[in-house]
């Protein structure tokens, strides 16, 4: 098992992999996995880096589990202060750092995402929010206001495809 990643303070340390551009739903940066499926959407990439994305998506899809819970209300939506429905606040996702077959892979998938000149930051809190569903290799939580994140940009992986 890979050594748990710690802060200064001794404190376990949640790691996620985004982009610079804040999604207009939850008001954070973009994950990778939006990143992945809009190059995948878009196109105009080398066949072998398509390949290497589309295989990278199939593996997290059989290994990582969707979940169902991305906010603090039943099936997502409340009513806003006008009575609409609204799907806000949005969880984010976060992997444990124990996750370290998945934290490989998504490095992988950073990679591809990458080569294609996608900017891609590692992110680190201890504090990730109120979390809303949690398995063995994520958790996933609605941000606090004054969410604490350290951007840590790690040399990126060899291409593996």
């Amino acid at each position: 098992m890979a050594p748990v990643s710690r802060d200064q303070l001794g404190e376990i340390e949640h790691i996620r992999f985004a982009g610079t551009a804040i999604d207009a739903t939850s008001q954070q940066p973009g994950g990778v996995f939006q990143m992945a499926y809009q190059l995948r959407r878009q196109g105009g990439c080398p066949e072998p880096l398509l390949a290497a994305l589309a295989a990278q998506l199939r593996w997290f899809s059989s290994h990582l589990a969707q979940p169902r819970r991305f906010s603090h209300h039943r099936h997502g939506f409340r009513r806003s202060a006008h009575g609409d429905w609204v799907r806000e606040p949005i969880a984010i996702s976060w992997f444990k750092p124990e996750a370290s077959v998945h934290l490989r892979r998504i490095r992988e998938l950073v990679a591809i995402l990458q080569s294609s000149a996608l900017v891609v930051r590692e992110l680190r809190t201890r504090r990730p929010g109120h979390i809303t569903y949690e398995d063995r290799a994520q958790i996933v939580a609605v941000p606090f206001s004054d969410l604490d994140i350290v951007i840590h940009a790690p040399p990126p992986p060899e291409a593996v495809w």
